[in-house]
C-alpha cells in the first residue's frame, strides 16, 4: 500500500507535467517553423530584388546595344554616301580626261 501511495505521489506530478512538456515541444516546433518561414520569405524578397536588378541591367545593356546599332547604321549610311560620291567623282575625272584627250587630239589635227 505504501508503494502505491509513493507511486501515486511520483506519478501525479509526472502526469501533470507531461502535457506541459508536450505543449512546449509543439510550441518550440511551431516557433522553429515560423523562423524558417520568415527566413525563407526574406530570401524570396532578396531574390526578387536581385532579379529586378538583373532585369534593370539587362534593359540598360539592350538600350546601349540599340544605341550602338543605330550609330552603326548612321555611319554605314554616311560611308555609302561617301562611296557614291567617290564613284561620281571618278566618273567625272574620267569624263574630263576623255574630254581633254579629245581636245588634245583635235588640237593636234589642226596643226
Amino acid at each position: 500500500m505504501r508503494l502505491r501511495a509513493n507511486l501515486r505521489l511520483f506519478l501525479l506530478p509526472v502526469l501533470l507535467l507531461l502535457p506541459a512538456v508536450a505543449l512546449a515541444d509543439h510550441r518550440s516546433d511551431a516557433e522553429r517553423a515560423q523562423r524558417r518561414l520568415d527566413a525563407a520569405e526574406a530570401r524570396i524578397r532578396q531574390v526578387c530584388w536581385e532579379l529586378d536588378q538583373a532585369r534593370a541591367s539587362l534593359d540598360a545593356a539592350i538600350s546601349r546595344r540599340n544605341s550602338a546599332l543605330s550609330d552603326y547604321d548612321a555611319i554605314a549610311q554616311v560611308a555609302n554616301l561617301a562611296a557614291a560620291a567617290i564613284t561620281d567623282a571618278q566618273g567625272a575625272v574620267e569624263a574630263a580626261a576623255r574630254a581633254a584627250q579629245a581636245a588634245a587630239e583635235r588640237a593636234a589635227e589642226r596643226r
